[in-house]
């Protein structure tokens, strides 16, 4: 279909396009707007609708919008374009575009999904593959400022900056937003002073260098964090010696650590975890259990043992190593690769020490009796992840205990304690009552 305005459907007076399929659709050449919409007069809205291969000559690549406010919501774009600015949707005098997608759009010009010439706003929305040929804003340009925020923008290119996102003459609020692997900066303004925020987004990767503008980086951003034996890096690869149990965790932080957001708010996407020995697989699932924390899902079965797939790169995890050996603990999150080489060791310092004593020897049955433990750390080195166990036998019944650090599980007879430093001495009282004499 080849029409002068709009390729498929003219509205003037304003309309709405609701549940529509367009295809192979375009404008007559001579510089004329909407592939395949045109609504002018008066207020437009497109709707849950899906284009491909749709073409503007000018403005627009799919829907052109004028006169009225717009809004392009919940609707596909594949494979359109424009010869000048806005690849998929072209809104004139003010908008929006929420929870749509934009697959392989370009323009010419600004703009290679969308343009706003009067201000807008874009949410939850995906951008993969968009292009601006000789200009900038490879995804999104907001002419007289806008917002975007719960969008992804993968894969964008643009001629002259800009790869995600292009602002001028006002500023734009850009966060909680995920950038990978973008081929320009992922921000680009023309005013003297990007007065807008570009916090709190996802760049892809630990380092952020495409983040900037004229060379200045964003304050606050997300990033990923391995650590093992209470250890924690952003690095590339690290490597860390401990003693079993050693714990392991994955999360997603601010690089400012006094800095809060809201990281709900950003897309979801996934992440894989993996924890290998030293031939390369594994196989202790247990140590990988479902144990039913937050929003995690566990595959081990489906999966290569030791693999960790979730739904959101965006839940923490956290496990422990209760096996001596060597292991690589990593993250793989938007193609960027931490890693933790770890080698675990019973912990042999024979400068613990390990003290019990009871404060009545001679009971009856229904006594009450009170166990102290006392552990002191005679060596030379502090020590970490220390696990005491004390099962209590079956003439007595657990009452209650109190410990100076750590907790105590009566069920398992287990007294985990976090860390105790040369010369330091923590302390167990574990009451019980007698069943029998003993």
């Amino acid at each position: 279909v080849n029409f002068s305005c709009g390729g498929a459907v003219y509205f003037n007076g304003g309309g709405s396009v609701t549940g529509s399929t367009f295809a192979n659709t375009s404008t007559s050449s001579g510089g004329y707007y909407g592939g395949a919409v045109y609504i002018t007069g008066g207020d437009g809205s497109v709707n849950g609708c899906n284009f491909t291969n749709t073409r503007s000559s000018s403005n627009g690549g799919a829907v052109y919008i004028t006169d009225g406010v717009g809004s392009v919501n919940g609707s596909t774009f594949t494979n359109t374009s424009s010869s000048t600015v806005g690849g998929a949707v072209y809104i004139n005098s003010g908008g929006s575009v929420n929870g749509s997608t934009f697959t392989n759009t370009n323009s010419r010009g600004y703009g290679g999904a969308v343009y706003f010439n009067g201000g807008g706003s874009v949410s939850g929305s995906n951008f993969t593959n968009t292009s601006s040929s000789l200009n900038g804003g490879g995804a999104v340009c907001f002419i007289n400022g806008g917002s975007m925020s719960g969008c992804t923008i993968v894969n964008c290119t643009s001629a002259t900056g800009g790869a995600g996102i292009h602002v001028n003459r006002d500023s734009a609020n850009v966060c909680y937003n995920r950038f990978v692997d973008n081929k320009a900066n992922g921000i680009v303004s023309n005013v003297n002073d990007f007065s807008g925020s570009r916090d709190l987004n996802w760049w892809g990767t630990n380092n952020i260098s495409n983040a900037g503008i004229s060379g200045v980086l964003p304050n606050n951003y997300y990033q990923i964090e391995l650590s093992a034996a209470n250890i924690s890096t952003r690095d590339v690869n690290k490597s860390v010696n401990g003693f079993v149990p050693l714990s392991l965790g994955y999360r997603m932080v601010l690089n400012e650590s006094n800095k809060t957001g809201s990281i709900n708010d950003l897309p979801d996407f996934n992440a894989i975890i993996k924890l290998n020995n030293s031939t390369g697989l594994f196989r202790n699932n247990n140590n990988f259990r479902n144990n039913n924390i937050g929003l995690f899902r566990f595959s081990p079965f489906q999966m290569i043992p030791g693999d960790v797939n979730y739904t959101s790169a965006k839940n923490p995890w956290n496990d422990t190593i209760n096996s001596i050996g060597n292991y690589s603990f990593s993250g793989l999150v938007d193609n960027q690769l931490l890693n933790i080489n770890i080698t675990s060791e019973k912990n042999n310092n024979t400068g613990l020490g390990v003290v019990k004593t009871v404060n009545n020897s001679n009971v009856s049955v229904g006594d009450l009796a009170n166990y102290t433990i006392n552990v002191n750390n005679n060596g030379s080195t502090d020590l970490s992840q220390i696990s005491l166990n004390d099962t209590l036998n079956n003439s007595v019944e657990y009452v209650s205990s109190t410990s100076s650090v750590g907790f105590y599980d009566s069920s398992s007879g287990l007294w985990n304690i976090s860390s105790l430093s040369v010369g330091e001495t923590v302390t167990l009282n574990i009451s019980v009552k007698f069943k029998s004499e003993g």
